[in-house]
């Protein structure tokens, strides 16, 4: 056996040896993430009063822990409002809100600042994520973005702080 091989088995049973993220990046998304593996692409609509929204959801599955950031067109004429749509994420999740919070991501210029939420579910798992919303005179205005990842509590929240802080917003 070489010499550096129980130095490298060590550092691989500690996890210190963490394998790098896949990137993915869309000026049609509008958007920069890094997923734990490579997303699929999950396109589905919903009502939103008389219309429809069509949804764009990538979602990476990894170790009992779902990552996902979806985008969609929000109808002009109605009203966005932030805290709403993560009570309204809570519902569909089948849990309740247990912290909402301005986010420190940096969003574009041109958006209103992020909220970051927390949410606890009836069958006991965690969701952390955050909404931010983009007007007029933006790449895409009328857009929501919703990140967010999914994962057991006795899961580290590392990995939930590493991938909601490496979303980018783009502007051109």
């Amino acid at each position: 056996m070489a010499k550096g091989w129980p130095l490298l088995a060590l550092l691989l049973f500690c996890g210190c040896a963490k394998p790098a993220w896949v990137a993915y990046s869309s000026s049609i998304a509008g958007l920069e993430a890094h997923f734990p593996v490579a997303p699929v692409d999950e396109t589905r609509s919903f009502p939103v009063g008389d219309l429809a929204c069509v949804v764009h959801t990538l979602v990476a599955r990894k170790d009992l822990c779902e990552y996902s950031v979806s985008y969609f067109e929000y109808p002009r004429g109605i009203r966005y409002d932030e805290h709403h749509s993560i009570e309204v994420l809570a519902r569909r999740l089948k849990g309740k809100v247990v912290q909402e919070f301005a986010s420190s991501l940096a969003t574009s210029h041109s958006m209103q600042p992020a909220r970051a939420f927390r949410l606890v579910l009836d069958d006991g798992r965690l969701v952390e994520g955050l909404v931010a919303a983009a007007w007029e005179n933006t790449l895409h205005p009328h857009r929501i973005y919703q990140a967010m990842v999914v994962r057991p509590a006795q899961v580290p929240v590392k990995d939930t702080q590493d991938f909601l802080a490496g979303l980018k917003f783009l502007d051109e």
